[in-house]
C-alpha cells in the first residue's frame, strides 16, 4: 500500500517551487526538452515499480535511467535542460551533432515540409517492394494508368503480399501505416503556380478527403501555442510533474492539499483547479500506453518556430536551411571533377 504524503514536511529537501519561477520565460524548443525529460524518468519510475511487465528487449529500449537518482537532479537543478529523447546528456554538453539530430527531429514534426532525400529514398523502397510483390519484372514493360494513386498502389500490393504470406498487416484496419510515409506524411504535388485563395481551398478539399479516406479524426489532434506554455507555467506544471515523479519513486502519494498549498503558496489555484484543469495535462504527459497528444501538437510548435527563425534558438548555430549552393558546389568538386582541357 502507498505511503500517504500529507504534511510539506514529508516532501524532499530540495524542492523548491522558487527554483521555478522563471518556467514563464521558456521557448517552445526548452519546454519540449523539458517535458520530454519528466516523461522519460516518469516511464522509467513505473517500469521500476513493476508497472508493466516489459520483456528484457523491451526495457534495453529504455536505455540507463535510474529514476531516483534522476529526480533528485530535476529537483536541485529543475531547469537544466536534457536530451531524453535519444540520451540523457546534458544539453550544456552538447555537440554540433546533438543539436542538428535535435533540430531535425523538431523539423521532422512539421505540418507540411519539403520532400527530403531520404523521403525520396522511402518512396523509391515502396516502390521497388510493390514490384517485388505484384512479381513485375525490370524489363516487363507495363503500363501505370496516369491516375493510379502511388500510395493505393503500394498500399494494395503489400496487402495482396500479406494475404497470400497470411501476415497480420494485411487486414485493412492494420494497415493504415503503410498508407503514409514513416513519421504519418503523405506524398503528394503542389502547384505554387496558383493564387493564394485556390491553393488555400484547393488544399483543405484535399486533406478533408485524404482523413476520410485514411479514417483520420482531426478532433484527435491538438494545437499548442504560446498561449498554452503560458498557462502551463501559471497552473506549475513542471513542479507538480517533479514531485508526482518524486512520489513514484518513493512508492507514496502526495495529497492534493499538500500540492496545492507548495505549488501555489499565494492561492492562486486550489484543490477543483487542480483536479478538473491541471491534473488531464500532466495525465496526457504521463500516459504511457498513448502518445501524449500536447507533446505531438507542441513538437509541430516547435518545428514551425524553429523553421521559421532557427537562429532565434540557437544563436550559435550555422544551420538554418540546407546550403544548396555550398552543396552543390562541393558535391560537383567531390564526384564530377571538371577536367579542364589544356
Amino acid at each position: 500500500m502507498a505511503k500517504i504524503i500529507r504534511t510539506t514536511q514529508n516532501l524532499p529537501k530540495l524542492f523548491d517551487i522558487n527554483k521555478y519561477k522563471n518556467t514563464d520565460r521558456l521557448n517552445p524548443f526548452e519546454w519540449l526538452l523539458l517535458l520530454r525529460h519528466r516523461i522519460f524518468i516518469y516511464e522509467n519510475a513505473c517500469i521500476s515499480c513493476g508497472d508493466f511487465d516489459y520483456s528484457e528487449e523491451e526495457l534495453d529500449f529504455f536505455g540507463e535511467c535510474d529514476p531516483s537518482e534522476e529526480i533528485e537532479k530535476l529537483l536541485a537543478n529543475p531547469l537544466d535542460l536534457f536530451d531524453s529523447y535519444y540520451t540523457l546528456k546534458s544539453v550544456k554538453d552538447w555537440n554540433t551533432d546533438d543539436l542538428d539530430q535535435n533540430i531535425n527531429q523538431a523539423i521532422y514534426n512539421m505540418t507540411v515540409k519539403d520532400l527530403t532525400v531520404s523521403d525520396y529514398q522511402e518512396l523509391e523502397l515502396l516502390h521497388d517492394c510493390t514490384k517485388i510483390y505484384l512479381n513485375i519484372d525490370d524489363n516487363e514493360s507495363i503500363s501505370y494508368p496516369a491516375a493510379v494513386n502511388f500510395m493505393q498502389y503500394c498500399t494494395e500490393a503489400r496487402r495482396q503480399y500479406g494475404i497470400f504470406k497470411d501476415m497480420p498487416w494485411a487486414d485493412e484496419e492494420s494497415s493504415i501505416y503503410h498508407k503514409t510515409l514513416t513519421g504519418g506524411y503523405y506524398p503528394t504535388l503542389i502547384n505554387p503556380y496558383s493564387n493564394d485563395e485556390q491553393l488555400v481551398n484547393d488544399l483543405l478539399g484535399y486533406v478533408q478527403k485524404l482523413r476520410e479516406k485514411l479514417n483520420i479524426n482531426p478532433n484527435e489532434f491538438i494545437t499548442v501555442d504560446f498561449q498554452n506554455l503560458q498557462k502551463w507555467a501559471s497552473y506549475q506544471i513542471l513542479p507538480i510533474m517533479d514531485l508526482l515523479i518524486w512520489s513514484k519513486t518513493q512508492q507514496a502519494k502526495i495529497t492534493n492539499s499538500v500540492l496545492c498549498v507548495v505549488a501555489f503558496p499565494t492561492g492562486l489555484y486550489g484543490e477543483s483547479n487542480l483536479a478538473k484543469s491541471i491534473f488531464p495535462i500532466i495525465n496526457d504527459f504521463f500516459n504511457i500506453e498513448l502518445f501524449s497528444k500536447q507533446i505531438n501538437g507542441l513538437s509541430k510548435f516547435v518545428a514551425s518556430e524553429i523553421w521559421k527563425d532557427s537562429d532565434k534558438y540557437f544563436p550559435e548555430n550555422k544551420w538554418s536551411k540546407t546550403d544548396w549552393n555550398r552543396f552543390t558546389k562541393e558535391f560537383i568538386e567531390h564526384w564530377l571533377p571538371i577536367k579542364h582541357s589544356k
